[in-house]
């Protein structure tokens, strides 16, 4: 009863109904075309009797009026009785009728092998000797074998035709049973979905009041509402005009830093960046705001091996819920150059101590790097020079100078100072 009542049982009996309708038409069209083969044979054997019948009578007289003109037309009659003879053998390959078929070719060839020999004595006005021939028992014998075989090649195609008419009846029959079943399913669909749609109707009726109700109480507190919340509308706009202010000063401070300086959430997010930042890395804000930022700038490290996410200063915060420093770290652009970065962490914590984000500070500290790596460079060649060149004091001096000269551009103290004294 489900399956009646579900949309399946529609398409089911559309389905029936469609095969059926096809299913009875190619009956119809197989059952013509068999009837018009059946009646193109039965009419093969009826003009295969007459044109027998027509070169017997043709011998016949003119044995009687002893002519040989009376045989004039015998080989193109002959000829048509051959043609005919093979389009119904042409036609009887596909029917249980080869039996009585090949009878009746076997009685017509032993008819045409005695009128031919009886041709023969016309042809030599052997009149009493082809009189005897078509007059004589073997010849008598042989139309009769010919006449029954024929009868009973007509009476095979009767049968053959009633049996396959009854057989498409049968199928034809089985059809329009499915048929009007469909149809009867088609209509109990009919009525058992138009009993739905009344009480589904009668529901969205039903429903529909209580709806109106329901909106009728809704909206009598939604008017109470108006009314705080236009009040809270216009509180909430005069903290936002504060809150714009504030954010606006805020965002001012920002971009005017030196420093890069960029927010994260928890997740790693960027959830703020600052001119500065976008400069360093290469970036415009819009392309790093909400995205994750250690694919984008802390990717690997300086000799190339991957800086995989818990080893990013940023992942360390959070884990460790400390600040973190870090001198040297590997930064990339857009644009796939690095560069060293002095890079510091400050975790951003609630009331209750959660880490909600936290702010980063950024700075390229390549040249810085590249003059320490100078210095030491120098410092290095100073004590190889002075392990090996002890007495050669002016170059040590020059070397230390050199040296001083170096750190004061570094903005550190000078790390030889007696030189001035010596000096």
């Amino acid at each position: 009863m489900r399956f009646l009542n579900s949309v399946k049982s529609l398409y089911v009996a559309v389905g029936i109904l469609l095969l059926t309708i096809g299913l009875g038409s190619y009956v119809d069209i197989r059952n013509e075309a068999m009837h018009a083969q059946h009646l193109e044979i039965n009419t093969g054997l009826e003009r295969m009797v007459r044109l027998n019948q027509e070169l017997t009578n043709m011998l016949a007289i003119a044995v009687l009026k002893n002519s040989a003109l009376g045989t004039a037309s015998y080989d193109t009659v002959k000829n048509n009785l051959q043609q005919t003879m093979e389009r119904v053998t042409e036609l009887t390959q596909a029917q249980n009728l080869l039996q009585e078929i090949a009878s009746l070719s076997d009685s017509q060839k032993q008819l045409r092998e005695i009128e031919g020999q009886a041709i023969q004595f016309i042809t030599d006005d052997k009149w009493d000797e082809a009189a005897g021939l078509l007059f004589g028992d073997d010849y008598m014998l042989a139309r009769k074998t010919y006449e029954v075989d024929s009868e009973a090649a007509v009476s095979a195609v009767m049968g053959e035709l009633a049996i396959t008419a009854q057989r498409f009846a049968q199928v034809r029959n089985t059809a329009l049973g499915l048929r009007i079943a469909a149809l009867a399913l088609l209509l109990w669909i009919g009525i058992m979905f138009s009993r739905k749609t009344r009480a589904d109707l009668a529901e969205q009726m039903r429903l529909r009041e209580e709806i109106t109700a329901a909106y009728e109480g809704m909206e009598a507190r939604v008017q109470e509402r108006t009314a705080d919340l236009e009040k809270i509308t216009r509180n909430l706009a005069a903290e936002n005009k504060e809150r714009i202010k504030s954010d606006q000063r805020t965002r001012l401070i920002l971009n005017s830093a030196g420093d890069g300086m960029f927010g994260v959430d928890a997740d790693g997010k960027v959830t703020f960046i600052n001119e500065a930042a976008t400069r360093l890395i290469g970036y415009a804000a819009d392309e790093v705001l909400g995205q994750n930022i250690h694919p984008l700038i802390h990717h690997s490290r300086a000799d190339g091996s991957p800086l995989l996410s818990e080893d990013c200063p940023m992942h360390r915060a959070f884990t460790t819920r400390k600040s973190q420093k870090s001198e040297g770290e590997v930064l990339w652009r857009k644009d796939g150059s690095s560069f060293y970065g002095e890079y510091a962490v400050t975790l951003i914590t609630d009331a209750q101590g959660q880490s909600s984000g936290a702010v980063v500070v950024f700075r390229d500290i390549s040249e810085k790097r590249s003059n320490q790596a100078e210095l030491q460079q120098r410092m290095d060649e100073l004590e190889r020079f002075n392990r090996l060149t002890m007495g050669r004091e002016e170059r040590m001096i020059q070397l230390k100078q050199e040296i001083n000269g170096l750190l004061e551009a570094q903005g550190l103290p000078r790390r030889y100072k007696d030189l001035d004294a010596g000096s």
